[in-house]
């Protein structure tokens, strides 16, 4: 082969490597929120847009090994892989498959490097020139490296802390954005259905409420609960609430409306779908879990369907100056009872009133208040280093309802914090507890 061959031939070879780095760089950063985004938007667009790339790598490196560029065929078996995972992966929804894309990912990115950088060494030392673009190929190497990384990590994360939950066609159904409301998006909730649910028997079902201070948050992110729940064999429902800012003039009773709009529709869906549905239990993840023990203490007697137990993750429930800062609780009290009424506190100089003030305005809206021999059995955990929620609340909220003889466990989630990312089995401990406590109560409602 001449030398002007040979130099064509060594400029394909290199740029087929480069346009294969590039692309390991964009495979690995889309890798590192596909399993992030399903967890927390119930969404699989990502991984759809990972496949719509590698299916073009496949079609690069065909068309190269057409053209006997150096390595496209070794690089062609490699992405034919990867979009095997990925298939598999959106056919499954299998959190080891989004690890396993991320990993493949680094290692077609490697692999796509080492060949960048012998072909710029071997091409400066026969031109007897310094190599070319080096600092470029470093960069995008750091990059592939890192979002490879992030990929593995978040991945591993929010599977350990269970935000992540398969939820195929063999598990059930989601009737998804049905209203409740008149606030668009806001008054929205979605329902998951247990693949062989009996329209004949009577069935039960979990209202869960999602966290987010009360001002963000999202029906998709506690979605994975909702999947759980389904798996069970029971009905999960999902609910979107009005924020709580300064756009709009929302209080925490307005939201407690609303969870009881959310009902009332749930069962016009029951009626109207033959879902049979004659059973509720209550569940919050943090501000949710608020919403949650709120609602069933402070509204459960005159709520659409009996309550027959709540459940409470992380929540804020007993707003005192012992457990909260008093900066926080002035925040939640500005939010909470509305700003009209928070505006008092401006003219009181003192802390200590402050802190008086403050605690007797919220008892309005802390669910220790309402506790009572009425209160609905209640399981509810804390993590240990929760720096968020304190766990100290869990004291007060004991000994209330051993005062008032309300069935209740407590859940400690050891070297946790609020996220309850650290550890596996916690987060299995807890859902253990979660569908023994429905199991029990729903039985003993059903023989009432």
């Amino acid at each position: 082969m001449d030398k002007k061959a040979t130099a064509v031939t060594t400029k394909h070879d290199n740029f087929f490597s480069f346009v294969i780095l590039i692309y390991c760089m964009a495979v690995t950063c889309v890798s590192a929120i596909i399993g992030l985004v399903y967890a927390l938007d119930d969404s699989n667009v990502f991984l759809y847009v990972l496949m719509i790339y590698t299916l073009i790598g496949i079609v690069f490196s065909f068309l190269r090994t057409k053209r006997n560029t150096k390595h496209a065929k070794y690089f062609f078996a490699l992405l034919s892989i990867q979009l095997i995972i990925e298939i598999a992966a959106a056919i499954t929804l299998n959190i080891a498959l989004y690890i396993t894309i991320g990993v493949l990912g680094i290692i077609i990115g490697l692999f796509g490097s080492i060949l960048c950088f012998v072909s710029l060494f071997k091409d400066a030392k026969k031109d007897e020139k310094k190599p070319k673009g080096v600092g470029w190929q470093i960069v995008i190497l750091f990059f592939i490296v890192f979002f490879a990384m992030v990929s593995m990590t978040s991945n591993t994360l929010i599977y350990r802390g269970g935000y992540f939950e398969p939820f195929t066609k063999n598990d059930g159904t989601v009737i998804r954005n049905i209203s409740y409301g008149p606030k668009g998006a806001r008054n929205k909730m979605d329902i998951f259905l247990p693949k062989d649910l009996s329209t004949t028997d009577e069935n039960e079902a979990i209202l869960i409420i999602h966290g987010g201070s009360w001002v963000r948050g999202s029906k998709e992110q506690i979605s994975n609960e909702g999947k759980r729940v389904a798996k069970h064999g029971y009905i999960g429902v999902t609910m979107n609430y009005s924020f709580i800012n300064l756009d709009t003039p929302v209080v925490m009773d307005d939201i407690l409306d609303e969870i009881d709009m959310a009902l009332k529709q749930l069962k016009i869906e029951s009626e109207k779908r033959g879902l049979n549905i004659k059973r509720v239990g209550f569940s919050g993840y943090s501000a949710g879990g608020h919403l949650a023990l709120l609602y069933s203490y402070k509204k459960g007697a005159t709520s659409p369907y009996k309550l027959c137990f709540t459940i409470a993750k992380n929540a804020p429930a007993v707003f005192t100056a012992d457990n909260w800062k008093l900066k926080v609780l002035k925040e939640i009290a500005q939010g909470g009872l509305g700003f009209t009424k928070y505006n008092e506190i401006e003219n009181i100089d003192s802390i200590d009133k402050q802190k008086e003030w403050v605690e007797n305005s919220l008892k309005e809206i802390s669910p220790h208040i309402y506790i009572s021999a009425s209160a609905p059995p209640t399981l509810f955990s804390y993590s240990e280093n929760d720096t968020t929620v304190s766990p100290t609340q869990a004291k007060t909220l004991l000994k209330l309802f051993n005062e008032n003889g309300v069935e209740h466990q407590f859940y400690l989630y050891k070297d946790s914090t609020h996220v309850a990312f650290e550890r596996r089995d916690q987060h299995d401990g807890f859902y253990e507890a979660y569908f023994n406590w429905a199991r029990k109560y729903f039985d003993e409602a059903k023989g009432n």
